[in-house]
């Protein structure tokens, strides 16, 4: 029994280490200027000081160095509209901002929330369609 935990705690240890490196691999392009902090999904790039809001009008944060690692964001999903159906799939998409570091849910209104308390958040949003923490 002891052995098996052993092996399972040495494969978890092993699976983190590798999804820690995973990030160091990726490199800044050749061509950043300097003091650039991100690069955008339309290649440009921005000295934003911040990763929400650093691309908006280009099409999200590809590449995000501005911590000291380059790392690629999670992937955003569009904001919920109250559109029409027909509007909806007639109008072209609008790119969406990278959500805030480590929020601890996304309301219905598409917003971010750093409130603690489950019951608190989101209460003028819409309520909270992700819990995060």
């Amino acid at each position: 029994m002891i052995g098996r935990a052993r092996r399972l705690f040495s494969t978890c240890v092993v699976a983190s280490v590798g999804m820690l490196a995973v990030p160091a691999f990726a490199q800044k392009p050749a061509n950043t200027p300097k003091g650039a902090t991100c690069q955008c999904t339309d290649s440009t790039f921005s000295t934003a000081k911040t990763l929400q809001g650093a691309c908006a009008g280009h099409g999200g944060v590809k590449l995000w160095w501005g911590a000291g690692s380059v790392v690629s964001p999670p992937p955003m999903m569009p904001k919920k509209t109250t559109a029409s159906r027909k509007a909806a799939t007639t109008a072209p998409a609008k790119s969406v901002a990278p959500p805030p570091e480590r929020p601890t849910a996304k309301c219905n209104d598409g917003t971010y929330t750093f409130e603690k308390d489950r019951d608190k958040a989101c209460l003028r949003k819409g309520g909270i369609e992700e819990w995060y923490r």
